[in-house]
């Protein structure tokens, strides 16, 4: 995993969802500044159209920030409303992936573990209540 960051890299995840675990690949790699990353909205969506296979994104925070921004927030949610579906949402700092589903009425619940291994992600979601 991306250790120390100094700009922020972020990836579309494409893959499926079977219940409670969504198994993806990072593609469409972006890079930012300290604070930000612009992915290609264009192109995510198209993609979303043609494959249907957009499950959620990845990307990096500065040291220390392994929780959402508010942007983080309002990029997923307006992702999700697009799409109609719920989206997960991944952040890595120093060593470490947290992340939650974002779904599309506007709420979101953290998910319960993620693994990487190269560009395959494995996200074991928390049981809807």
């Amino acid at each position: 995993m991306t250790r120390h960051v100094k700009s922020e890299v972020g990836w579309v995840l494409v893959g499926f969802q079977d219940d409670d675990l969504v198994v993806a690949r990072r593609v469409m790699q972006a890079s930012g500044a300290a604070t930000s990353v612009r992915l290609d909205s264009a192109r995510i969506l198209s993609r979303e159209e043609k494959q249907g296979d957009v499950v959620g994104f990845w990307h990096t925070h500065p040291a220390g920030l392994i929780r959402e921004s508010g942007q983080d927030r309002e990029t997923l949610g307006a992702f999700c409303r697009s799409f109609g579906k719920s989206l997960v949402s991944i952040v890595e700092t120093d060593g470490s992936a947290s992340g939650w589903v974002h779904l599309p009425g506007g709420s979101r619940r953290p998910v319960l573990r993620v693994v990487r291994s190269g560009s395959l992600v494995l996200v074991r979601l928390a049981p809807e209540r």
